[in-house]
């Protein structure tokens, strides 16, 4: 989507709209360091900010993450986020044991149908507890099979096509036609490309959450949960895309700096109120959540935002550089680029020593070479998304519904057929904004 002016137009406005609520953010942690040591002079260090942020958090929220796991036991969460794929997008998803052979016993294979038909129409397999030493960490989606029309034999008619070489082999033309279309031939191939089987779609959706021990279920922390319905919104577009190429199917010819749209928007509906009251029980008592402890996690989600968005920020506008403008034979080094970068984006001096880059993955073996904008490019776009359904009124139960459905019918319907600039306009009637991101992440009023 993004052209590297747009993607540098965006990055400066954010860094703009960031960084003085960056600076303010560490004035006032240095402010609660200086209470609470009773320091008056204290000046923090680069490995203080972390520490004195965390004690701050703890003093403003009062939340332990490990008391909230115990809110958010793994099968409830996986009941709430089917319960609101039901709601917004009209499908039954149900546990399918035997339907798909596993390859370990915790492994589940679950089936995917409309709400109005027992038929399913995709399956996905949840792999979602760790296994060390024989399980890569981490958690993703992974597409096995594509929502496509395919035959796995070879065409008739391309055979009857090259079989008409011989025919032509003492043509002037011979050396270039090994296979000729006729009117006929042509037809015919069009005529059995479209009765072609249509192949259901099958996902894997890994993560690795602590297995149940101890009489326990697997416990969530508040970012597990956010991770599971993001890969469920990866999974979601894989399997009800309508288009019937493979090569347009799911997140396949999905422009890179939009393919995290409906993953990000879908990972929002977690600090919903009702939708967090639906996942957040106690495992044992099944108390809820106190109400105290859900307005202070609405809260946590915009703490330090500031500084969260310009040390992404930095990294995106290293790599936008590095990929454009620098000169691997000149003076300035890709670290003195970071570092440059850093400098005049983040709200405190860089460290001399920093060496982040060497370990920056994601731009140099993770396939986000020249591309990591695109965390904040989807971002704009998935916030303006879910603001549609804010705007709507959460507890408009019918507009809710409709926005789903229209979410379902563009951007997890249409894949790579249209690119995402034309599927966002037709479901916002505009272009993408900045302006819900910032308001939603505490960057601005």
């Amino acid at each position: 989507m993004a052209t590297f002016n747009s993607a540098s137009s965006l990055m400066e406005q954010l860094i703009n709209d960031s960084r003085a609520v960056a600076v303010e953010e560490n004035a006032q942690v240095t402010q609660f360091a200086r209470n609470v040591s009773e320091d008056k002079g204290l000046e923090l260090k680069w490995w203080d900010i972390a520490y004195w942020s965390e004690r701050q958090k703890e003093h403003l929220f009062h939340i332990k993450q490990e008391r909230l796991r115990e809110y958010l036991p793994l099968p409830l969460v996986i009941k709430g986020l089917f319960q609101l794929a039901h709601k917004l997008y009209g499908i039954n998803v149900q546990l399918a044991s035997g339907a798909l052979p596993v390859w370990h016993k915790d492994v589940q294979v679950y089936a995917v149908s409309d709400a109005n038909s027992t038929k399913p129409f995709a399956y996905f397999y949840a792999d979602l507890f760790a296994r060390p030493g024989s399980k890569q960490g981490g958690a993703w989606v992974q597409p096995l099979w594509d929502a496509a029309k395919y035959w796995r034999a070879p065409s008739p008619a391309a055979a009857a096509a090259k079989a008409t070489k011989a025919a032509a082999s003492n043509s002037t033309n011979s050396r270039t036609a090994s296979v000729i279309w006729t009117p006929s031939l042509a037809k015919a191939e069009s005529d059995w490309l479209n009765s072609a089987p249509y192949q259901l779609p099958i996902a894997v959706l890994i993560s690795n959450q602590n297995p149940p021990a101890g009489g326990k279920p697997s416990l969530m922390s508040l970012n597990d949960a956010g991770t599971l319905f993001h890969e469920f919104g990866h999974a979601l577009q894989h399997m009800l895309s309508k288009s019937k190429q493979g090569l347009t199917s799911g997140m396949r010819n999905i422009e890179w700096d939009a393919v995290e749209t409906p993953s990000q928007m879908q990972e929002k509906w977690v600090y919903d109120k009702n939708m967090f009251n639906s996942i957040a029980r106690h495992w044992n008592t099944n108390e809820s959540v106190p109400s105290w402890m859900f307005d202070a996690i609405k809260s946590l989600k915009t703490y330090r935002q500031g500084n969260a968005f310009s040390y992404q920020l930095t990294l995106a506008m290293t790599d936008l550089i590095l990929h454009s403008s620098y000169d691997p034979r000149g003076k300035v080094t890709p670290t003195q680029i970071q570092q440059q970068q850093s400098a005049r984006i983040m709200p405190y001096k860089p460290y001399p020593g920093d060496r982040q880059l060497n370990n920056f993955g994601h731009i140099f073996g993770g396939g986000y070479a020249a591309g990591y904008y695109s965390y904040m490019w989807a971002d704009v776009m998935s916030t303006d998304i879910y603001m549609a359904f804010e705007e709507a009124g959460m507890g408009n139960e019918a507009r809710i519904e409709a926005l789903g459905r229209k979410f379902r019918s563009t951007f997890l319907s249409l894949g790579g057929s249209i690119p995402p600039g034309e599927v966002f306009k037709e479901f916002r009637h505009r272009d993408p904004s900045v302006e819900p991101l910032l308001r939603y992440n505490g960057l601005k009023p």
